[in-house]
């Protein structure tokens, strides 16, 4: 596969990780790492690794959205980022030395990854320095975007925040029309939003009601766009 048959047009949704686009380093690292790796297909909300588990490789999508999730102090599962064609995720754990998983993450709509064995990955780095400068800046950029969401937390009430990760999702899901389909349950949203799903399903019925938009079992259909990015101001 040639980096150029990757579409890395769309970016995560930035409510927690920032966007970890290796394949933009350099042509020579693109090329060094897609020779690397192999390809694995996943179906809709299969698991690619759960919290825990032994960290041995390096993903980097091609295809579909992926969800990275933690799991909170109650045990329930809290979505932080969603991740597209070009991103990697388990780069954070190689680079740390941690020997197991901080995050788990599952394929949300169904895609492929390049998976990376951890000392090929190794190799390509010793090659490659410029490797390392890109991911020292996306992590000081993630860094920022956590500032960023802990003030968002504290600050905006959770029925705005809700409707802000609408509007995010709905320009990463955007097919170039309406209606958008956010293939999302509401559980999920509320674990993005740091709320709860009570005040999910809340804001929706009014969003229903007034609407602009049709809350669906594991989906949320935005009927206008322009409507969701006015409340989300």
């Amino acid at each position: 596969m040639a980096i150029d048959e990757i579409d890395l047009t769309e970016s995560s949704v930035g409510v927690g990780h920032t966007p970890m686009r290796l394949l933009e380093t350099s042509p020579g690292a693109a090329t060094r790492l897609l020779a690397s790796g192999v390809r694995r297909h996943y179906g809709r909300e299969q698991v690619v690794f759960n919290q825990g588990d032994e960290g041995r490789s390096v993903h980097i999508v091609l295809s579909g959205r992926f969800a990275i999730e933690v799991e909170s102090l109650d045990g329930d599962p809290v979505t932080l980022d969603l991740l597209s064609a070009g991103e990697a995720f388990g780069v954070l754990t190689h680079l740390t030395g941690e020997p197991f998983r901080s995050v788990s993450v599952i394929a949300l709509t169904g895609g492929e990854t390049l998976m990376i064995p951890a000392e090929r990955f190794d190799a390509i780095r010793r090659e490659l320095p410029e490797i390392d400068r890109t991911l020292s800046t996306i992590l000081a950029a993630r860094l920022t975007a956590a500032h960023r969401r802990i003030l968002e937390l504290a600050q905006v009430p959770a029925p705005r925040r809700v409707i802000r990760i609408l509007s995010r999702l709905a320009r990463l899901f955007d097919a170039g029309g309406e209606p958008v389909t956010i293939p999302l349950s509401q559980s999920r949203l509320a674990g993005m939003a740091g709320t709860s799903r009570d005040t999910v399903n809340r804001t929706l019925a009014r969003a229903e009601r007034e609407g602009w938009l049709l809350a669906r079992r594991q989906k949320i259909v935005i009927l206008d766009a322009a409507r969701l990015v006015g409340r989300a101001r």
